[in-house]
């Protein structure tokens, strides 16, 4: 998440370290994780932290995430990204799943509400310093498939 929300979760929780962070919020009880990014040493660094943290994850280059779709997606990216991927990242929430997405300046919020209400019940979950955490619910008539 940004920087304000990780400084709100750490005080609560007593860690810095973002995977800790969604093993408590994110991963409790969850049988198994998926992570992707496009960048190498992302990925390398989130399978460090994973493991030093003790959460069972797997990370992977996009090309090489599982067909699949998850009951919770977490995407920590900015605003342009989130609306031209919406369709994908929406087609990998299950049924009855959830979203959260980071990355998202309080004034461009609004957008992201828009384009992912297609989808998902869809809000502002928590704002600090001019930054956004949305957190939604599949819609029930979204079913699975997304159509681009």
């Amino acid at each position: 998440f940004t920087t304000p929300f990780l400084g709100e979760v750490a005080r609560k929780s007593g860690s810095t370290l973002e995977p800790n962070i969604l093993k408590q919020y994110f991963f409790e009880g969850a049988k198994r994780a998926v992570g992707t990014d496009i960048d190498q040493q992302a990925i390398t660094a989130s399978t460090d932290n994973a493991r030093i943290n003790d959460v069972a994850a797997l990370f992977v280059s996009s090309d090489r995430l599982p067909a699949e779709t998850f009951d919770i997606v977490v995407a920590n990216i900015l605003t342009r990204p989130l609306i031209v991927l919406a369709p994908a990242l929406a087609s990998r929430v299950a049924r009855g799943g959830s979203i959260a997405l980071a990355g998202i300046l309080d004034t461009q919020a609004p957008m992201i509400v828009d384009v992912y209400s297609r989808w998902f019940n869809i809000a502002p979950w928590r704002t600090a310093a001019g930054w956004s955490l949305l957190a939604g619910a599949r819609r029930p008539t979204s079913g699975g498939a997304v159509s681009p």
